[in-house]
Protein backbone atom coordinates (compact mmCIF):
# COMPACT_ATOMS: atom_id res chain seq x y z
CA UNK A 1 0.00 0.00 0.00
CA UNK A 2 2.93 2.34 0.76
CA UNK A 3 4.50 1.57 -2.33
CA UNK A 4 1.33 2.26 -4.35
CA UNK A 5 0.64 5.62 -2.39
CA UNK A 6 4.13 6.69 -3.33
CA UNK A 7 3.97 5.74 -7.07
CA UNK A 8 0.88 7.61 -6.99
CA UNK A 9 2.41 11.00 -5.05
CA UNK A 10 5.51 10.84 -7.79
CA UNK A 11 2.88 10.58 -10.70
CA UNK A 12 0.94 13.49 -9.56
CA UNK A 13 4.22 15.45 -9.03
CA UNK A 14 5.49 15.00 -12.41
CA UNK A 15 2.26 16.13 -13.99
CA UNK A 16 2.08 19.06 -11.92
CA UNK A 17 5.42 19.95 -12.68
CA UNK A 18 4.87 19.48 -16.29
CA UNK A 19 1.99 21.92 -15.70
CA UNK A 20 4.46 24.69 -14.81
CA UNK A 21 4.48 27.88 -16.96
CA UNK A 22 7.73 28.26 -18.57
CA UNK A 23 9.40 31.47 -19.01
CA UNK A 24 8.76 33.24 -22.78
CA UNK A 25 12.52 33.64 -24.20
CA UNK A 26 12.51 36.14 -27.74
CA UNK A 27 15.49 35.30 -28.32
CA UNK A 28 14.63 31.84 -28.70
CA UNK A 29 15.54 30.71 -32.29
CA UNK A 30 13.34 28.16 -34.27
CA UNK A 31 15.04 25.39 -36.42
CA UNK A 32 14.10 26.00 -40.85
CA UNK A 33 12.42 22.73 -40.84
CA UNK A 34 9.72 24.25 -38.12
CA UNK A 35 9.37 27.63 -39.85
CA UNK A 36 9.01 25.94 -43.12
CA UNK A 37 6.01 24.16 -41.61
CA UNK A 38 4.22 26.44 -40.36
CA UNK A 39 5.09 28.42 -43.43
CA UNK A 40 3.05 26.13 -45.02
CA UNK A 41 0.19 25.84 -43.15
CA UNK A 42 0.10 30.06 -43.12
CA UNK A 43 0.14 29.90 -46.66
CA UNK A 44 -2.72 27.20 -46.51
CA UNK A 45 -4.54 28.63 -44.41
CA UNK A 46 -4.77 32.09 -46.31
CA UNK A 47 -5.65 30.32 -49.57
CA UNK A 48 -8.16 28.50 -48.80
CA UNK A 49 -10.14 30.50 -46.15
CA UNK A 50 -8.99 34.55 -46.81
CA UNK A 51 -12.25 36.06 -48.62
CA UNK A 52 -10.40 38.49 -50.33
CA UNK A 53 -6.80 37.15 -51.07
CA UNK A 54 -6.78 38.68 -54.78
CA UNK A 55 -8.84 41.38 -55.00
CA UNK A 56 -6.27 43.85 -54.66
CA UNK A 57 -3.35 41.71 -55.64
CA UNK A 58 -3.11 39.06 -58.13
CA UNK A 59 -2.48 35.42 -57.79
CA UNK A 60 0.94 35.53 -59.85
CA UNK A 61 2.20 38.36 -57.53
CA UNK A 62 0.53 36.79 -54.16
CA UNK A 63 3.00 33.63 -55.48
CA UNK A 64 5.58 35.34 -56.12
CA UNK A 65 5.60 36.99 -52.70
CA UNK A 66 4.32 33.74 -50.67
CA UNK A 67 7.85 32.85 -52.18
CA UNK A 68 9.73 35.61 -51.52
CA UNK A 69 9.02 35.34 -47.44
CA UNK A 70 9.77 31.36 -47.96
CA UNK A 71 12.86 32.19 -49.19
CA UNK A 72 13.38 33.89 -46.06
CA UNK A 73 13.23 30.69 -43.73
CA UNK A 74 16.51 29.51 -45.14
CA UNK A 75 18.24 30.16 -41.17
CA UNK A 76 16.97 29.99 -37.91
CA UNK A 77 14.64 32.58 -36.68
CA UNK A 78 13.00 34.27 -33.52
CA UNK A 79 9.26 34.21 -33.33
CA UNK A 80 9.65 38.24 -33.92
CA UNK A 81 11.46 37.67 -36.97
CA UNK A 82 9.45 35.42 -38.46
CA UNK A 83 6.61 37.07 -37.64
CA UNK A 84 8.40 40.34 -39.74
CA UNK A 85 8.35 37.49 -42.96
CA UNK A 86 4.58 36.77 -41.82
CA UNK A 87 3.89 40.57 -41.99
CA UNK A 88 5.66 41.11 -45.03
CA UNK A 89 2.93 38.80 -47.12
CA UNK A 90 0.18 40.03 -45.10
CA UNK A 91 0.60 43.39 -46.19
CA UNK A 92 0.98 42.14 -50.00
CA UNK A 93 -3.00 41.30 -49.55
CA UNK A 94 -3.59 45.15 -48.79
CA UNK A 95 -6.92 43.96 -46.65
CA UNK A 96 -6.77 45.99 -43.45
CA UNK A 97 -8.33 43.67 -41.78
CA UNK A 98 -5.65 40.98 -41.71
CA UNK A 99 -2.78 41.02 -39.21
CA UNK A 100 0.15 38.75 -37.83
CA UNK A 101 -0.18 39.36 -34.07
CA UNK A 102 2.15 38.17 -31.57
CA UNK A 103 1.71 34.67 -29.77
CA UNK A 104 0.41 34.81 -26.48
CA UNK A 105 3.06 34.10 -24.27
CA UNK A 106 5.05 37.11 -26.13
CA UNK A 107 1.90 39.61 -25.24
CA UNK A 108 2.18 38.60 -21.65
CA UNK A 109 5.83 39.18 -21.93
CA UNK A 110 5.74 42.45 -23.39
CA UNK A 111 2.91 43.67 -20.73
CA UNK A 112 4.70 42.16 -17.89
CA UNK A 113 8.11 44.11 -18.51
CA UNK A 114 6.07 47.20 -20.16
CA UNK A 115 8.32 50.30 -19.13
CA UNK A 116 5.59 52.35 -19.66
CA UNK A 117 1.98 51.20 -18.11
CA UNK A 118 -0.36 53.32 -21.41
CA UNK A 119 -1.05 52.88 -24.59
CA UNK A 120 -1.65 55.86 -26.34
CA UNK A 121 -3.15 57.48 -29.77
CA UNK A 122 -1.51 60.47 -30.87
CA UNK A 123 -2.59 63.19 -33.21
CA UNK A 124 -0.52 66.50 -33.40
CA UNK A 125 -3.18 68.11 -30.98
CA UNK A 126 -4.52 65.59 -28.98
CA UNK A 127 -3.60 61.86 -27.38
CA UNK A 128 -5.98 59.58 -26.14
CA UNK A 129 -5.39 56.78 -23.40
CA UNK A 130 -6.29 53.36 -25.80
CA UNK A 131 -5.28 51.23 -22.69
CA UNK A 132 -4.33 51.02 -18.81
CA UNK A 133 -1.91 48.12 -18.26
CA UNK A 134 -2.48 49.28 -14.10
CA UNK A 135 -5.84 47.80 -13.81
CA UNK A 136 -6.08 49.66 -9.96
CA UNK A 137 -5.50 53.24 -11.68
CA UNK A 138 -8.97 54.44 -11.50
CA UNK A 139 -7.94 57.66 -12.94
CA UNK A 140 -6.55 56.91 -16.50
CA UNK A 141 -8.92 54.77 -18.17
CA UNK A 142 -9.46 54.03 -21.54
CA UNK A 143 -10.92 56.74 -23.86
CA UNK A 144 -9.24 59.55 -21.66
CA UNK A 145 -7.42 62.78 -23.39
CA UNK A 146 -4.59 63.29 -21.84
CA UNK A 147 -3.94 67.22 -21.42
CA UNK A 148 -0.64 66.96 -18.83
CA UNK A 149 1.78 63.99 -18.01
CA UNK A 150 3.84 64.96 -14.77
CA UNK A 151 2.23 68.65 -14.59
CA UNK A 152 3.91 69.34 -18.07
Amino acid sequence: MRAFTFLLLACAGWLLQSCSASRYNPSKKYAPQQLQEDYAVFRGSLEEAHPSLYWYTPKDSMDFYFDVGKSKLKDSLTEGQFRTVLSYVISKIRCGHTSVRPSRAAMEATVRNSPFPLFIKAWPDTVVVMGNLNRTDSSVYRGVILQKIDGR
